[in-house]
């Protein structure tokens, strides 16, 4: 069995092993890799693991990031244009097919995000938890992409209160992070976190065994990353990995100003990049 702390070539035969293809972005699609998802919990990670640990050329990095940055930016005029809030899961799936499309290696990262924001702003520190009380698929989902370490184009457009959205850029195209220590309190919500501790009595190890064992291994290699923008805070923290099980055309849940996914695509974006 693969690990993820093993490195790109021991992968690239494992996964070549099962006769999966694995020369082109989206071959989480092969039917050899979709079995093996199907018998193996967490196997999709591994798909993330390959492009976190593939070598690419300056030339493969230099296209991409002039071909991500157009994209971007088309996707979120978009989105700001028809005035949807709360899209990231939506959007981001939306976006990784559509990179897949153009041959851009990338995954969709489900996880936490937390916002401190300048003193002078008088707003208090946002939390978008990965575990927490209500009906919700995930606190937060961002684009990974060499050479970018986190893409979201919808975090500014959350339903906010407080005005934070002026203290948030409409796009996030980050390539510089810093890797920082796994705080629980940024991915756990407190009322759940406070029966967690009650049951654990405060072993963090034991607390995130029991939400998930697998993530022990998991943190191995995906790590909670910090930057800053215009002196707002940023600490993304992943919890898994999450991919759309249908191809760009046959998906529903994302329509911007009368377009969907795929029109979008066609429209805006196929040979005008």
């Amino acid at each position: 069995m693969i690990k993820l702390t093993d490195n790109f070539e021991d992968l690239n035969l494992y996964l070549n092993n099962y006769h999966i293809d694995t020369s082109k972005p989206g071959f989480y699609d092969d039917l050899n890799f979709i079995r093996l998802e199907q018998m193996i919990p967490n196997f999709l990670e591994n798909y993330a693991s390959f492009i976190i640990k593939k070598n690419y050329d300056q030339t493969y990095l230099q296209e991409s990031e002039e071909k991500i940055t157009k994209i971007s930016n088309i996707l979120s005029n978009e989105l700001i244009k028809d005035g949807r809030k709360g899209a990231c899961i939506d959007l981001s799936i939306v976006m990784s097919r559509i990179l897949d499309l153009e041959n851009i290696w990338n995954y969709p990262c489900k996880g936490s995000v937390t916002i401190d924001f300048p003193k002078e702003s008088d707003i208090t520190k946002k939390y978008f938890w990965s575990i927490d009380y209500g009906d919700f698929k995930a606190g937060h989902v961002w684009i990974v992409s060499p050479p970018f370490k986190i893409i979201d184009l919808t975090i500014q457009q959350q339903a906010y209160k407080m005005g934070e959205e002026n203290y948030i850029p409409q796009i996030i195209l980050q390539k510089e992070t810093e890797i920082t220590e796994l705080n629980l309190s940024n991915l756990i919500s407190p009322e759940v976190m406070s029966q967690l501790t009650i049951i654990e009595r405060k072993n963090n190890a034991r607390i995130l065994d029991r939400i998930n064992p697998a993530l022990k291994e998991f943190y191995k290699l995906f790590k909670p990353e910090k930057f800053t923008l215009n002196s707002t805070k940023f600490i993304y923290t992943p919890f898994g990995i999450s991919v759309s099980d249908v191809a760009l055309k046959d998906i529903t849940s994302l329509e911007l100003n009368g377009m969907s996914g795929i029109e979008i695509y066609n429209e805006l974006i196929k040979g005008k990049i």
